[in-house]
């Protein structure tokens, strides 16, 4: 007997069928051996699975929220390459999900050391040059 976590054919119309895995059962199929499944159309059940879901969407959204403050802390904080990065937010509500991040850059313009050229970059100019004096 293949034993997988998704729901049968007779799971239809059942609360706790999420279709890729029942939302109570580990092994669906196992709950219809004899007769009927014990959760199927139980409302006690289904009560149950969505007061647990509900505290975990909430625990997830206080993670996030505490995440995005920590995150907004640490744009303030002056990078080692010299740049700040300052938050600034929108005073309209609809825009207060958008953020726009200021880079605004303490070291001064034209600093910054040229790059050497790779090893394949100078091939390339040799074997163009070479071809040019021929």
């Amino acid at each position: 007997m293949n034993i997988t976590k998704k729901p049968i054919r007779r799971c239809n119309g059942c609360g706790l069928n999420l279709r890729s895995h029942c939302g109570v059962f580990d092994a669906p199929r196992l709950m219809w051996d004899r007769g009927k499944c014990p959760g199927y159309n139980n409302e006690e059940m289904l009560m149950r699975y969505k007061a647990t879901r509900g505290m975990a969407i909430q625990a997830k959204q206080e993670a996030r929220r505490k995440r995005q403050e920590v995150q907004a802390l640490r744009k303030t904080e002056p990078h080692h390459s010299g740049q700040m990065y300052t938050v600034v937010t929108s005073d309209k509500p609809a825009d207060r999900k958008k953020s726009v991040v200021v880079h605004v850059a303490y070291a001064q313009k034209g600093t910054r050391t040229a790059r050497a050229p790779s090893v394949k970059a100078a091939r390339h100019a040799r074997v163009a040059v070479a071809k040019k004096g021929r």
